[in-house]
C-alpha cells in the first residue's frame, strides 16, 4: 500500500513535470519592439497597400517620401508614430490606421484644413527643423526659444498634422510676426481638458492630445 502511494504520487509530479515542459516549450517567445528602420518599412508596406496609387519610399530612418496618383509629393515624419507605438506595441494596428486616415484626409484635399484657426505651435529640438529643411526646399516658419528648442507650427485635424510652410502664410494672409500669438490663442482653445496634478514640487498634466511640449507656451497654466 505504501509503495503505491509513493509511485501515484511520483507518477503525478511527472506528469505536471511533463505539463509544464510541454507548456513552456509551446510557447511563443514575446517578440521585441520592431526597430524604427523595421517600423518605418512596415508602414510604407501598409500605405502602399491601403493608399491605392501612391509610392512611398523611406527616405532615412523615420521619414518617408510619399508620392501620390496625382504627383503630390508629401514628406512624412513617423517620430510621434513611432512613440506611440513603442509606449504600446500590441497597438501597432490603431498606430498604423491613425496614420492612414490622416494620409486619407490630406489626399482628400489639404486645402481643407489650411486655415488660421487650425495653426497650432509645437515645440521640437533645433535638430528636427534642421532636418527637415536639408530634405526638402520649403522654409518652415519658426521662432526660436533657445539653444536647443524652437517653436514651429502645423494645421490640425482630425486624424493629422501638417507642418506650415511660408507659403501657407502668404496665402492666407498672416503676417509673420503675429503667427505665435495666432497659435497660442487657437491652443488655448484646442485644449479645453488640461488636467494639472501638483505634489512635492512635481506637476503632472494630462489631455493634451499630441501637443504636450506646447504647454510651456501657455502662461495661464503656470501661473
Amino acid at each position: 500500500m505504501k509503495s503505491y502511494k509513493v509511485t501515484r504520487r511520483l507518477r503525478a509530479v511527472a506528469i505536471c513535470a511533463a505539463l509544464w515542459l510541454g507548456s513552456s516549450i509551446g510557447a511563443p517567445e514575446a517578440k521585441e519592439p520592431m526597430s524604427q528602420a523595421e517600423f518605418s518599412a512596415h508602414m510604407a508596406k501598409q500605405m502602399e497597400a491601403q493608399l491605392s496609387g501612391s509610392k512611398v519610399e523611406i527616405k532615412d530612418g523615420l521619414t518617408l517620401h510619399v508620392t501620390t496618383p496625382s504627383d503630390m509629393d508629401l514628406q512624412i515624419f513617423l517620430d510621434n508614430d513611432y512613440r506611440a507605438y513603442r509606449a504600446e506595441p500590441e497597438a501597432l494596428s490603431g498606430v498604423v490606421a491613425d496614420r492612414i486616415a490622416s494620409m486619407r484626409e490630406v489626399l482628400a484635399g489639404p486645402e481643407a484644413v489650411r486655415s488660421p484657426d487650425r495653426i497650432l505651435p509645437v515645440v521640437r529640438d533645433l535638430e528636427f527643423l534642421q532636418a527637415m529643411e536639408s530634405q526638402i526646399s520649403a522654409r518652415y516658419p519658426h521662432r526660436v526659444l533657445n539653444d536647443y528648442l524652437v517653436v514651429l507650427y502645423v494645421f490640425d485635424s482630425e486624424h493629422s498634422m501638417q507642418y506650415v510652410v511660408e507659403e501657407d502664410l502668404k496665402s492666407l494672409n498672416v503676417p509673420s510676426e503675429s503667427l505665435l500669438d495666432l497659435a497660442v490663442a487657437n491652443l488655448s482653445r484646442h485644449l479645453t481638458g488640461v488636467e494639472v496634478t501638483a505634489g512635492d514640487g512635481l506637476y503632472i498634466l494630462a489631455g493634451a492630445d499630441s501637443y504636450e511640449s506646447s504647454l510651456i507656451l501657455l502662461e495661464q497654466i503656470w501661473t
